[in-house]
């Protein structure tokens, strides 16, 4: 075998190696994409700061309620958005969640029990919790049961992977 047919030979072999790497990697790309759009879920804490620092639900983001269009440019319109206030008569939550439809989000949620129920269930938390709001126990003010928009704190726990 003379140089150019090892040279050939060398270069098939880099071809084929190549190319295999390029279907692999498109394959995990692919993979990770998709992927990403199932697990997106951005759960949004809209009282005040004080409030947020206090006792929020792991793994949430504060934004203030006036900020809440220029925090949308920063995500995925298909991105599952829930947005919670304290408790069932605060009502940020739900004018937070129409201003995001409004921006075209397509999986928009209110979380109505918010943090005091999220709290006094005993789930996952950040902060010393010490705000009194925590301890009052306030019912929904209407039957939520009917309205699509609005998640559970088990059907919020079960997208966190948190156990009841």
């Amino acid at each position: 075998m003379n140089g150019v047919q090892k040279l050939v030979i060398v270069l098939m072999v880099v071809a084929v190696a190549v190319s295999g790497y390029h279907y692999w990697y498109s394959s995990l790309r692919m993979q990770l994409h998709q992927a990403s759009l199932q697990d997106r879920l951005l759960v949004i804490n809209v009282l005040d700061k004080a409030y947020y620092d206090d006792c929020h639900i792991k793994g949430s983001i504060h934004v203030d309620f006036d900020q809440i269009e220029e925090c949308a440019k920063l995500y995925d319109k298909r991105t599952t958005v829930v947005v919670y206030c304290s408790n069932y008569a605060c009502t940020t939550s739900d004018y937070v969640a129409k201003k995001l439809r409004a921006r075209n989000f397509e999986h928009v949620f209110v979380y109505a029990g918010g943090m005091a129920e999220w709290y006094q269930h005993k789930l996952p938390v950040e902060g010393p919790g010490l705000e009194l709001y925590l301890h009052k126990i306030v019912e929904p003010l209407v039957d939520l049961s009917k309205q699509s928009d609005i998640i559970t704190m088990q059907q919020l726990a079960a997208l966190l992977h948190v156990a009841l």
